[in-house]
């Protein structure tokens, strides 16, 4: 075995370093994409506590959350954004563009509508 061959065993079996995100990082990810697609706070997360900041562990959407029953069908469905994503990047902020999310925000949105002419109603 070559010393390169040697470099590149050793190299894959240190553990890969996850990104790690800030607790203020993820704040911004709510106020700009409930702007952006003008919606509910529908990202949400788990956190702990590493080196004395707090970093996020999960993302989760509760909007999906909520309506998974209804949206289980839909292509592509997945319980990541569910159960709670633990690869924590900006790309997977793209959730919110996947139809199955799309679906669960119309059915949201369907919801409040429905809510609001009852109310008027009465």
């Amino acid at each position: 075995m070559s010393k390169r061959a040697r470099a590149d065993t050793s190299a894959s079996e240190q553990p890969t370093k996850r990104r790690k995100v800030k607790l203020e990082t993820y704040k911004k990810w709510v106020k700009q994409y409930d702007s952006e697609f003008q919606t509910v706070s529908w990202l949400d997360c788990e956190t702990s506590v590493e080196a004395g900041s707090r970093v996020v562990t999960e993302l989760k959407c509760r909007v999906c959350a909520r309506f998974r029953s209804k949206i289980i069908g839909k292509k592509n469905f997945s319980d990541k954004w569910i159960n709670g994503a633990e690869s924590v990047q900006t790309t997977n902020v793209d959730h919110a563009k996947s139809d199955q999310h799309t679906h669960a925000m119309n059915l949201h949105r369907w919801e409040k509508a429905s809510s609001r002419l009852a109310a008027q109603v009465l």
